[in-house]
């Protein structure tokens, strides 16, 4: 809550004026005291009311500048002055005390004071809390339909507006009713004129305007070049554009190098350069904006390829297994060393068996197979580089048949020959090779004679 403290006071020359100031409920001061009215003469007996619907007040006082008259002023509640002060009544002899309360249903303040002009009598005059709330209008163009909506506070509804002097540019016109004011203005021009609106009761208020009419503003004409228009990314292209404008200048260049709608670049001038890093077809464009705001846009087309990709060196790999031969099961370790001069090795596959599979993949190259089999093996690895060229190397790996020849059996006394196809079925064979020689042996004891064993057969046992 906060209050106004009005009073009359005395200055350097004598002459009284009306100060004001703000004052909050425990009697700080908000902001500075303010002048209300140092007209020429004095000023005396101030009265105030308030408006809280518009937020403001009405300071009236009596004035001597021209008699004993009656004049008021509009303040905003933080005690900025609302237009100028104005006479409530100068009617003939002297008026003083005025006094006044405010009327909230049709916002309006009455204003009452004692008058001497036939004896002393008590007037009274409404006052608009308002009125004309318009201080400016927009300025408009020939050939190009003109609105604007006057406005106005307080009072009666209806409103009655009209042209209390002064003229409307040629091609407009004012609704009384409404306070439109439309048409097409067809005359340059500055036109100045004084529009009043009166409330139901026959209150009314007046304010001073201005209306501008200019030339249609023409937009501007624009082209736009780019070099070069295709390339390999990263590609910087210069582009250049060319304006005019045939009724004013050219203001800005507004740049959108890759036509998503959003402005990358505003430049006072049209030449501008810009690097295109991801493959594609671009929309340049470039909006030219003139004095007035009038716009135009061109366009270029923007190819970007990607770079070649460059040439991939295979890999060089070399392969040692150890040991290379020996007999079933035969273990062997695998060690392959590669490199790759323009990349990495990605991945080594194993065929360990030369049957054209991959038995194993592995990252790195060391690898280990059991051969089980006799046979002769080309081991194989192949290397991948990280771009997919690939080189292989190859080891010969020799798994041996284990033999009993005719001479071994003879040693033993065997006459026969089998062949064998594992370990297993060799020792089995080789116990029965020696019943042979067990019995010739008994019976050598038993007739006692020397028994000569031929053995015609040799027996093979192939591991």
């Amino acid at each position: 809550m906060k209050y106004w403290v009005w009073w009359a006071g005395v200055v350097v020359i004598g002459m009284c004026i009306i100060l004001g100031t703000t004052s909050p409920a425990r009697g700080a001061f908000l902001g500075q005291e303010f002048t209300i009215s140092t007209a020429s003469s004095d000023q005396r007996k101030p009265s105030v009311a308030y408006d809280p619907i518009n937020q403001r007040f009405l300071v009236a006082w009596l004035d001597f500048r021209s008699g004993q008259d009656i004049y008021g002023q509009l303040i905003s509640d933080t005690g900025i002055l609302i237009g100028s002060e104005f006479t409530i009544t100068t009617a003939p002899n002297n008026q003083e005390w005025p006094s006044m309360s405010y009327d909230s249903v049709n916002q309006r303040f009455l204003v009452t004071w004692n008058d001497y002009c036939s004896g002393c009598d008590i007037y009274g005059r409404l006052v608009l809390s308002g009125g004309i709330t318009t201080a400016n209008l927009p300025s408009g163009y020939t050939s190009i339909p003109y609105y604007a909506v006057l406005q106005v506070l307080g009072g009666t509804l209806p409103y009655t507006w009209g042209i209390a002097s002064g003229v409307l540019p040629p091609g407009l016109n004012l609704i009384p009713s409404t306070g439109e004011i439309y048409g097409m203005p067809s005359t340059i021009g500055v036109y100045s004129f004084t529009i009043k609106v009166t409330e139901a009761i026959g209150l009314s208020d007046t304010a001073p305007l201005t209306i501008t009419i200019n030339n249609l503003n023409q937009p501007p004409i624009v082209a736009l070049t780019a070099s070069p228009t295709t390339g390999v990314a990263p590609l910087q292209v210069t582009f250049t554009a060319t304006a005019s404008d045939p009724d004013g200048s050219i203001a800005q260049y507004r740049w959108d190098f890759t036509g998503d709608g959003i402005t990358d670049l505003t430049t006072a001038t049209g030449t501008t350069t810009f690097t295109y890093s991801t493959p594609g077809a671009y929309l340049a464009q470039v909006t030219a904006v003139d004095n007035l705001g009038a716009t135009a846009s061109a366009y270029a087309v923007v190819s970007v390829s990607s770079p070649p990709e460059p040439s991939n060196q295979p890999p060089v790999v070399t392969l040692i297994a150890s040991p290379t031969s020996g007999s079933p099961p035969l273990y062997v370790t695998f060690t392959a060393t590669a490199s790759d001069s323009d990349g990495s090795i990605a991945q080594y596959r194993w065929d360990f068996t030369g049957a054209q599979n991959v038995t194993l993949t592995t990252l790195t190259g060391d690898a280990s197979y059991t051969y089980t089999a006799p046979g002769v093996y080309l081991a194989q690895v192949t290397i991948v580089d990280d771009r997919g060229a690939t080189a292989f190397a190859s080891s010969i790996i020799t798994v041996e048949s284990f033999a009993v020849t005719e001479r071994e059996l003879g040693k033993w006394g065997c006459g026969c020959t089998q062949a064998l196809s594992s370990p297993q079925a060799f020792f089995s064979t080789l116990v029965l090779a020696f019943l042979p020689l067990l019995y010739i042996v008994w019976r050598k004891k038993r007739v006692n004679r020397k028994t000569s064993l031929k053995l015609k057969n040799t027996m093979t046992v192939i591991i």
